[in-house]
């Protein structure tokens, strides 16, 4: 596994409106291929093929999947954490989409322009993405998710 920090607005956004003293946020690839890809640069113009053939290789005889672990300490030390496993990143983010959409209509959601993750309930969002199979598996962890074994990809 090799990990990239990474850090998106959405991020950030989360991160100022939690009043967070620190955010860490990495980005993981299993296997070699797409890290190299990633960082050999080269013609943009060949750069998507490129990307979706090294992802191609990296996956061979698996099956595409995404691995969310989210951890969290409160300012008394407590951690907390929540371990998804999805089937893969488009589809979670698909399944967002059409559930945002979906709770819009149904007026759950103040007028205006928002941001998802501000206005859809975290649970009902969650439960809606396991039953719509989006996401594997959602399980919160009293403690550090990063020490647990729910985090584990396998071993050959």
């Amino acid at each position: 596994m090799t990990l990239f920090a990474y850090l998106p607005a959405a991020a950030l956004r989360i991160a100022r409106d939690l009043e967070l003293t620190a955010l860490d946020w990495f980005n993981g690839f299993a296997g070699e291929h797409v890290v190299r890809a990633l960082t050999a640069g080269g013609d943009p113009d060949g750069a998507v093929d490129r990307l979706r053939r090294a992802a191609e290789l990296d996956l061979f005889g698996g099956e595409a999947y995404q691995i969310l672990v989210l951890r969290a300490e409160d300012r008394t030390g407590r951690v907390r954490g929540l371990v998804t496993h999805g089937r893969d990143a488009s589809r979670i983010t698909g399944e967002v989409a059409a559930y945002a959409a979906e709770v819009v209509l149904r007026g759950q959601v103040p007028a205006g322009v928002h941001h998802a993750g501000f206005v859809l309930d975290p649970a009902s969002t969650v439960d809606a993405l396991l039953a719509a199979g989006a996401l594997v598996s959602a399980v919160p962890i009293d403690g550090d998710p990063c020490a647990d074994d729910a985090t584990e990809d396998g071993a050959l």
